[in-house]
């Protein structure tokens, strides 16, 4: 697409963009994390993945979306399938680690970096 600094066409392309989050969401779940308590200090992400010695977290979601919140002005939405079909992939390549973490430390899950997640998502 050409550069172009007309309200008009940038504000139909915006409406396209609304249009389409709309359809994407219409009926759909989207399981919701908040990472900003830890996000700003550290840079990483946690995926749970077990929880009690049992599948839970990401392996037992049935969502179709799964939003991360890393601060009041950042949030990562990523589909669910694509998010558990990626992370086994990064952590083969030693950019997540598998640690305990949740309540007590009774939860397994995968920790990445943020910026390594997306790579992986934009296929780098």
């Amino acid at each position: 697409m050409e550069f172009c600094s007309d309200f008009r066409t940038d504000l139909i392309f915006g409406n396209e963009f609304e249009t389409e989050l709309g359809r994407i969401f219409n009926n759909k779940n989207v399981e919701c994390k908040d990472e900003s308590r830890k996000w700003k200090e550290t840079g990483n992400m946690f995926f749970e993945i077990e929880s009690y010695n049992r599948d839970g977290g990401l392996k037992h979601t049935q969502s179709d979306y799964w939003a991360e919140k890393l601060s009041n002005d950042l949030i990562i939405i990523i589909k669910t399938d694509k998010l558990k079909e990626l992370l086994p992939k990064l952590y083969d390549k030693e950019w997540a680690t598998i640690i305990k973490g949740g309540d007590k430390n009774t939860s397994k899950g995968y920790l990445i970096n943020t910026l390594r997640l997306i790579n992986g998502l934009r296929g780098v």
